[in-house]
C-alpha cells in the first residue's frame, strides 16, 4: 500500500496466470477479512480445513461490486499456514485505518 498516492497494489501468480489489481483507497468504503473453511469428520472428530483467505474491498460507488483479492487458496497454494490469517486480518485493518485517516 502506497500511503502517498493512496493506492493498494495486488499481484498474484498462479502457474503463470497473473492477476494484477491497483485500487485507489480513496474509492474504497471498507475492507473485510474473509476466511473460508469447511468441517470434515475424521475418526469421529471434527477438523476445520482452511480453504481460502481473501480480502474484500467494498467501494463507495454502488455500481462497483466488491473486489475480492484471493491471498490463499488451498487448491493452488502449497504453503503451510502459520500466521497467514493474522496477516490478512492485518492488511484489512491497515486499509480500514487508512480509510479512517482519510475521512
Amino acid at each position: 500500500m502506497d500511503r502517498k498516492t493512496h493506492k493498494h497494489f495486488f499481484i498474484k501468480d498462479i502457474e503463470g496466470d497473473v492477476t494484477e489489481n491497483e485500487v485507489d483507497i480513496e474509492d474504497v468504503q471498507k475492507s473485510r477479512f474473509i476466511k473460508i473453511s469447511r468441517n470434515v469428520t475424521n475418526n469421529k472428530s471434527y477438523q476445520t480445513i482452511l480453504e481460502k483467505l481473501e480480502l474484500g474491498l467494498t467501494f463507495k460507488a454502488n455500481e462497483k461490486r466488491e473486489l475480492i483479492l484471493e491471498l490463499y487458496d488451498s487448491n493452488y497454494d502449497i504453503l503451510t499456514l502459520r500466521q497467514e490469517p493474522e496477516l490478512v486480518q492485518k492488511w484489512s485493518d491497515l486499509i480500514n485505518d487508512e480509510l479512517n485517516r482519510l475521512s
